[in-house]
């Protein structure tokens, strides 16, 4: 039997409000949630754990990104997408198309319609890999378009030091 995405949908709390310029994803979408690295034992003088490399987890697909300079004044935004189904094999999303949209993403408060292009955009390769080039400073969300599921990656900052 294949394993399938399956959809994820994130109900509003009692008390929160839908504005219109929150990001609303139909049943067609997964998010994908963040995995907190262990807190590991800081010393005094130790320097703040760095924002990336970042982990990420939609059902049974787990995502790892990171930020790279390649070369002076060039910097790449690298997923690996992995799976830890026995049944799912990642070079079955090769080809498929992966954006880059400016935050708060690409779909308005309407559903579906696509409200915006995206900033960048590839494909995923036979490994599993990811590419963004040139990636500015800013708030980004990545919208991974896999067979039978779009999975989102939210709130993606990336700053330079």
């Amino acid at each position: 039997m294949e394993e399938k995405l399956l959809p994820m949908m994130v109900p509003l709390q009692p008390d929160q409000e839908l504005h219109a310029r929150e990001t609303v994803f139909s049943p067609l979408y997964c998010r994908a949630t963040l995995v907190r690295q262990q807190t590991q034992l800081v010393v005094r003088g130790d320097l703040p754990a760095p924002d990336w490399p970042r982990q990420y987890k939609a059902e049974s697909l787990d995502i790892s990104l990171h930020l790279s300079h390649s070369s002076p004044g060039n910097y790449l935004l690298l997923g690996i997408l992995t799976s830890a189904s026995v049944t799912q094999s990642i070079d079955t999303f090769e080809g498929t198309l992966a954006e880059l949209y400016a935050s708060p993403g690409p779909f308005a408060a309407e559903g579906d319609k696509q409200a915006e292009k995206p900033l960048l955009s590839t494909q995923i390769d036979d490994l599993g890999h990811i590419v963004f080039s040139h990636v500015p400073e800013g708030e980004y969300v990545m919208v991974l378009h896999l067979p039978g599921v779009d999975v989102v990656i939210e709130d993606l900052s990336i700053k330079y030091a």
